[in-house]
């Protein structure tokens, strides 16, 4: 049988909508989403707050949650820490199967992609009812969520890196992908505020034009820099896995010619 790429989307989608622990987790993400759209939800008439220019943070409070759900989920599926025990995972398709690596990881990244768009879908009825307090314009809802996307697949891509070089080793795994996590929002925060989601969402949800990065004398909104950025670390991580890979099945092949 040919193995292509289409066969790990599959694979993808069938895990998807069918693992108990992945279908806890979008429960998990809906109540979390709710209980901030709840408490940051105006008690009071917002006829005042949106003229003045200081309207309700219920937007920013719900895109900031979505971002940091999108990304646990998407970090731990990356990882493949959904995945039934039973399915054979990553390093186990390079060590017995003589699948193609470009397959195999092109695979993996595009159900990531898909996946990621389906998240957003999940979380966007929240964010629709947010913007009906906040005063914000639906095409900066449409930024944040590209911004939300963008982080969440680059941890993704971030997992699915630890995953190929690390291997089984879990534990290990996701100390080093919190850390990475945390490292990303907390270090870029102060130094660099255009790659940071939370900056990036921050920005699009205050009042007047977003806020723009220069380079190369050019003014680049700071929401598409985060998104880029993020993209690129994507794109760089799926590059460190088919290396991690390329990497063991050499070294499996070394064993059993030595």
């Amino acid at each position: 049988m040919r193995i292509t790429s289409k066969l790990f989307v599959d694979e993808g989608i069938r895990n998807a909508f069918s693992s108990e622990r992945l279908l806890r987790a979008y429960f998990l993400m809906a109540a979390v989403l709710s209980i901030v759209l709840f408490f940051w939800w105006p008690t009071g008439s917002i006829a005042f707050d949106i003229p003045s220019g200081g309207g309700p943070r219920t937007f920013p409070s719900v895109a900031i949650a979505l971002c940091f759900c999108c990304a646990y989920i998407g970090a731990r599926s990356g990882a493949e820490d959904y995945s039934p025990p039973t399915r054979a995972h990553l390093r186990e398709y390079v060590r017995m199967t003589p699948v193609s690596l470009p397959v195999l990881v092109a695979g993996k990244a595009a159900f990531a992609a898909l996946h990621t768009l389906f998240l957003l879908v999940l979380g966007a009825p929240f964010l629709l009812a947010s913007l009906a307090v906040s005063g914000v314009a639906v095409g900066r809802a449409l930024g944040s969520l590209l911004v939300v996307g963008a982080f969440s697949l680059a941890l993704r891509m971030a997992g699915l890196f630890l995953l190929a070089l690390l291997g089984a080793r879990r534990l290990f795994r996701d100390v080093i992908l919190i850390a990475l996590g945390v490292l990303c929002l907390a270090a870029t925060l102060p130094f660099v505020p255009a790659a940071n989601p939370l900056s990036a969402i921050t920005g699009l949800s205050a009042a007047g034009p977003p806020p723009t990065a220069i380079f190369f004398g050019l003014a680049i909104p700071i929401f598409l820099v985060s998104v880029i950025i993020d993209l690129l670390a994507a794109f760089a991580f799926a590059v460190g896995a088919f290396a991690s890979l390329a990497a063991a099945r050499s070294g499996e092949r070394g064993e059993k010619t030595g």
